[in-house]
């Protein structure tokens, strides 16, 4: 996919939230990174980027900043209770944000401090104070994607996707959905589920699970 065509695709998913009446609240997508800054954030931290993270930060975007809303639609919740879960759909990451200082400190404080965030790299911010991140500590050429929980839900990761290209893939297959845990568990196969203390199950968001294919088609993204 290139810059073309991901824009495409966002400006397709753009048309089908509007017709349930969503309210665009952002919709910015940034110019290329150089791979000067890659290089430049890599130094800084001492580790790796996904190389999917970087081919799409230097290809199609440094920044990406899109959120759309159906929170306040209460006539969608009445007529589509299946999904009142959703409140709307984001898809977000700024590389440059590795550049502030304020951002190294946290890195520094939470992989020192938090034996849980050894080997996780923050790339999204989710407005309930939960994370999304790089698990660069996976062995694997491929980073998983997880979220990870503030208030105790899951007291582990819980993983999104494979690897950032597939989870930039699979959201924008299902409308960018989420990015709250809470709207996202239904499109997660298998579901999270935690017991005992112990993680779940690592599974992938799945745009072709049965709850993901009835909301691509009630937004016509099928």
């Amino acid at each position: 996919m290139d810059r073309t065509a991901f824009i495409a695709r966002l400006a397709q998913i753009k048309a089908a939230v509007l017709t349930l009446d969503a309210k665009i609240c952002s919709w910015e997508i940034g110019e290329p990174a150089s791979m000067e800054t890659v290089c430049a954030i890599e130094k800084k931290y001492q580790i790796k980027l996904p190389a999917d993270y970087v081919d799409m930060a230097t290809q199609i975007a440094g920044k990406v900043d899109i959120v759309w809303s159906i929170f306040e639609n209460e006539s969608f919740l009445k007529r589509h209770p299946r999904f009142q879960s959703i409140s709307g759909g984001t898809l977000q990451w700024d590389i440059e944000h590795y550049l502030s200082e304020k951002e190294y400190q946290d890195y520094l404080y939470y992989t020192t401090h938090w034996e849980s965030m050894r080997g996780l790299l923050d790339f999204a911010e989710v407005p309930n104070g939960d994370m999304i991140l790089f698990d660069l500590a996976n062995p694997g050429e491929k980073k998983p994607v997880v979220y990870l929980n503030h208030d105790g839900l899951y007291a582990y990761p819980v993983q999104l996707a494979e690897s950032f290209g597939d989870y930039v893939e699979s959201l924008l297959q299902i409308g960018l959905a989420g990015n709250e845990i809470w709207q996202l568990e239904k499109f997660i196969q298998p579901e999270p589920e935690e017991k005992d203390g112990r993680p779940c199950i690592p599974g992938v968001i799945d745009p072709e699970c049965a709850y993901a294919l009835a909301w691509r088609e009630l937004i016509g993204l099928l």
